[in-house]
């Protein structure tokens, strides 16, 4: 099973945009704290 293709544009709405920055920056380093911690390496992650 594939997933559907994601089209990606600009949220014209700085609210709606910060939020949505927000919620893939937490999800971002919450995947890399577990990769550091599955792994036992050091891990950087430039956002």
């Amino acid at each position: 099973m594939t997933r559907n293709k994601v089209n990606y544009s600009l949220i014209e709405d700085d609210s709606k945009r910060k939020v949505s920055y927000n919620k893939r920056r937490k999800e971002l380093l919450k995947k890399s704290d577990e990769l550091k911690k599955l792994c036992d390496v050091e891990v950087a992650t430039v956002i």
